[in-house]
């Protein structure tokens, strides 16, 4: 198997594997009730939280670029399409497959070697699962305030 027909069947089999998974979830999910939530939650939250997704994209090449301090002559720009194409990767290519993408592309594209590129996404993962845990904790202790109030 020639290497564009090797891409081809990654491509198809990671498609494959997220069309499986979203049909198991959907199956064991109550679409009606979530549609309800949704229509009655406010317009002003949900952009809200678009907005603040959409953000991250902008602060996480900022945050990359600091952990590759060494680097300096990569422009923010470049890392900003870099992480872009690791989250598209990531819609399409199953168990966060877009990271390696787009440590392939850095690597490919810089002279950084694959272990630096690698080691810095490793960074980042243990960063955000430090601020989510700060998320939970900030909300645990705020649902404990307002069950006493």
């Amino acid at each position: 198997m020639n290497s564009k027909a090797a891409k081809y069947f990654v491509g198809l089999l990671g498609l494959l594997i997220s069309a499986a998974v979203a049909w198991y979830v959907f199956d064991k999910s109550d679409v009606a009730g979530s549609w309800q939530i949704a229509k009655t939650t406010h317009h002003s939250f949900i952009i809200g939280i678009v907005i603040l997704y959409v953000s991250t994209f902008l602060f996480r090449p900022l945050r990359w670029k600091r952990m590759l301090i060494n680097f300096h002559h990569l422009p923010h720009e470049f890392l900003c399409k870099s992480s872009g194409l690791g989250f598209a990767g990531n819609n399409v290519i199953p168990t966060q497959g877009g990271e390696l993408l787009r440590m392939q592309f850095l690597s490919s594209r810089t002279n950084i070697n694959r272990t630096i590129s690698m080691t810095s996404m490793g960074v980042e993962k243990v960063l955000d699962a430090v601020i989510l845990l700060l998320f939970l904790l900030v909300d645990s202790f705020t649902s404990v305030k307002k069950e006493y109030v």
